[in-house]
């Protein structure tokens, strides 16, 4: 929908003033020749909460602490 659209256009240009080494970098935003929109960000190495999760179980208090201080870090600058 143009709303969605608009919307990923916005959350782009946000994602791109943001300078924290938690938050992806956004490399482009647009519309493909068939209107598809899409939203290119940098590759980050490392798997995502659920395949850590899926291996090592629940997370020890030093680890969770760590992974909260992060993204607690990432949404104060966003």
């Amino acid at each position: 929908s143009p709303d969605a659209v608009e919307r990923l256009k916005r959350e782009a240009l946000n994602l791109a003033q943001n300078d924290s080494p938690f938050i992806v970098k956004v490399l482009s935003c647009g519309r493909l020749e068939n209107a598809q929109a899409y939203l290119l960000t940098e590759y980050m190495e490392g798997g995502d909460l659920s395949q850590a999760f899926a291996e090592k179980g629940a997370l020890d208090a030093r680890s969770f602490q760590n992974i909260f201080k992060q993204v607690a870090a990432a949404l104060v600058q966003a």
